[in-house]
């Protein structure tokens, strides 16, 4: 687990390991796979909930339609991910919230892997 993620607003990215998840290949496919805990709302129409874990596998690029973890100079979110021609849609699952459009001189964006399961204590 390595910090928490904003379902919101991006957050500042602070990487600091909480604590060890065994995530093994039967639940969640191989790859390198992390943990982050989410906090807002932004991705609630999604089941993805203020105080669940996303489990992300580590690649560089997405598809239209994955939801990603991004991050936005030094502010990490996760969101939907769409390239639309020459920029890219952040866009949050909740019609509350507007989504994050990025042309290529806007701001650095970096996806850090794509959402491949959800966490939840119940």
């Amino acid at each position: 687990l390595l910090g928490e993620i904003a379902a919101g607003s991006p957050k500042l990215a602070v990487e600091n390991a909480e604590d060890v998840l065994d995530l093994g290949p039967a639940l969640f496919g191989g790859g390198e796979l992390f943990a982050l805990r989410v906090e807002g709302e932004s991705m609630k129409d999604a089941g993805i909930y203020d105080g669940d874990h996303v489990v992300v596998r580590r690649q560089a690029g997405a598809e239209n339609g994955d939801i990603v973890v991004a991050l936005l100079e030094d502010e990490a979110t996760v969101k939907r991910f769409f390239h639309e021609g020459h920029r890219v849609r952040l866009q949050p699952e909740n019609e509350a919230m507007d989504p994050i459009y990025l042309e290529p001189r806007d701001a650095e964006l970096r996806l850090l892997g794509r959402v491949v399961g959800v966490l939840r204590n119940l």
